[in-house]
């Protein structure tokens, strides 16, 4: 529900924009705390997506923008903050679009296990791989070398594991190049 509340702001925009705002004089201050509620669950949504993927640029721009909206309409109330509010919390579904015809587009399939193999003592353990950094040393369980990215390499997992990072394996640059 909260990863839904930008595109149910957007979905109450463009409703009020296509039949006219005064169909919502009647029902004003309900849209009102609607609104509010619906910016608060944005900011929590923020929260949670910024713990998930560490978008400091589109949480910032959320968090920002919902505290235009909520200063509108708590503290002075102006239509020009509410509707640049709305449009930063707008400005955020890009993203979320762009990765949804970018990931139908794609035709792979991504691993996120990886066998990590110590060249030293052939030791070999499973590991997740993380999808949002790279990962340039890894210590062996088994000698406790401390192994280190070959040359041409953007990781240890494409270097000594049994499937290459994910970025790697999607075609895309590495995400931290």
């Amino acid at each position: 529900m909260v990863a839904a509340t930008p595109r149910c702001l957007t979905l109450l925009a463009f409703l009020g924009a296509t039949t006219g705002l005064d169909v919502y004089l009647p029902y004003q201050i309900v849209m009102s705390y609607l609104l509010q509620w619906l910016v608060a669950l944005t900011l929590a949504g923020s929260y949670f997506s910024f713990r998930r993927q560490q978008n400091k640029w589109l949480c910032s721009r959320n968090i920002a923008s919902s505290i235009v909206i909520l200063r509108a309409y708590q503290i002075e109330f102006s239509v020009l903050f509410i509707y640049s509010g709305l449009s930063g919390v707008l400005a955020s579904l890009w993203p979320a679009v762009e990765n949804r015809y970018s990931v139908s587009r794609s035709t792979k399939q991504i691993t996120f296990r990886s066998i990590i193999t110590c060249p030293n003592s052939r030791y070999q353990h499973s590991v997740t791989l993380p999808d949002s950094y790279c990962l340039y040393f890894y210590q062996c369980l088994d000698c406790k070398v401390l192994l280190n990215i070959k040359q041409d390499d953007c990781c240890v997992f494409c270097s000594y594991g049994s499937m290459k990072c994910p970025s790697t394996q999607s075609g895309n640059r590495c995400v931290s190049c």
